[in-house]
């Protein structure tokens, strides 16, 4: 259900329940397919004789002034959650969601404060070992191949197990998949998650788009993916692509993530 908390100034709501309050601020007929959405929000007392309350209208409204748009995507054990900030001239709204779940938490937050809130959303820490190749190489069929291996083991899992209790099971079957090298099999077992950053604003008349994905392989350090290079569209990539991960210490990561927000004359 939808719930607002304007002493902290923050909410939880879906994308329909905005999209409800966004046609009622301009003043057009609720769409038939947001029904539900309408009556949650009046079942919750945030739509009162048809009308957002004043702290949703607000929240709704600014986010629509939004100059530049970051959207955040891990994913993990436990599926994909999808997360990010939306920045006007003077105001910051962070997004919060959880895997399995379309309600997402917005919050305001000071814009000084949005590298750090970045860092903790992507559980960003000084964990991880340096000591190896500075980049490994593949391709996104090998990558593929295996993350269907690990897939396959995952879910003898379900039970509760964790894949690192069986490491070694799991090390040996992905490093069988050709085209994997040691050091990959390595990180994808370890894998705690993987997560990409995107950051997009307008430049004139065109999207202005920088991203950085990487892996977080928990001991095994941070990686991001250098080829096939950032932004990457939707659509498949051929198996043959090459795929090459580059090793970051936490602060390259944190620095990477940073400059993705565009500076004042980029916009």
């Amino acid at each position: 259900m939808p719930t607002i908390d304007s002493g902290r100034q923050r909410a939880r709501l879906t994308h329909e329940h905005l999209d409800v309050v966004t046609h009622l601020l301009h003043g057009q007929p609720v769409p038939a397919g947001r029904a539900d959405a309408e009556r949650e929000l009046t079942d919750a007392g945030l739509l009162r004789s048809g009308a957002p309350v004043e702290f949703l209208a607000e929240l709704v409204a600014q986010l629509t002034q939004a100059e530049i748009s970051i959207d955040v995507e891990i994913s993990g054990r436990d599926g994909v959650s999808t997360h990010g900030a939306l920045l006007t001239s003077t105001l910051c709204w962070t997004v919060q969601g959880w895997p399995g779940t379309e309600e997402k938490e917005y919050a305001l937050l000071d814009p000084r404060l949005l590298p750090t809130w970045l860092a903790a959303t992507l559980g960003l820490s000084t964990e991880g070992s340096s000591e190896s190749e500075p980049e490994v190489d593949s391709t996104v069929g090998a990558l593929d191949a295996a993350l269907a291996t690990r897939g396959a083991l995952e879910a003898r899992l379900d039970a509760g197990g964790s894949l690192l209790d069986g490491a070694a099971e799991t090390l040996g079957a992905i490093g069988e998949t050709p085209g994997i090298p040691p050091r990959l099999a390595e990180l994808l077992t370890f894998e705690r998650r993987a997560w990409r950053v995107t950051c997009s604003w307008r430049q004139g008349d065109q999207l202005a788009v920088r991203a950085v994905a990487v892996v977080d392989a928990g001991p095994q350090g941070l990686w991001q993916r250098a080829l096939p290079a950032e932004p990457v569209g939707p659509e498949p990539l051929p198996p043959t692509t090459a795929l090459r991960f580059r090793r970051l210490s936490p602060s390259e990561t944190f620095r990477a993530v940073g400059e993705l927000v565009p500076r004042s004359t980029e916009r």
